[in-house]
């Protein structure tokens, strides 16, 4: 007697790219923004995020962005803004 699989139930699994995924993520993108993006509701974004290598990634991509910030802001420092600096020095 062949085995019959069973039909498949609920939705089928949405494929969001992780490399796109770090990208939006860099650009310090929230979770509606990145839900909006990839055509699904925040709801899944907060579910995928319980996902180790889900949240590895939004992780990655946040740290990256905020030193792409801190990067352009020592840049202008460098090129004379003081008042970066005042900013910059009370920060730190």
């Amino acid at each position: 007697m062949p085995t019959q699989s069973k039909p498949r139930r609920g939705r089928k699994p949405i494929h969001m790219d992780l490399q796109e995924l770090e990208k939006l993520s860099a650009l310090q993108c929230t979770d509606q923004e990145i839900a909006g993006w990839f055509g699904v509701t925040t709801r899944t974004i907060e579910s995928r995020r319980q996902k180790p290598e889900f949240a590895a990634v939004m992780d990655r991509g946040r740290i990256k962005g905020r030193i792409s910030v801190r990067r352009a802001q020592m840049k202008m420092l460098e090129g004379g803004n003081g008042t970066m600096g005042v900013w910059l020095g009370k920060q730190h």
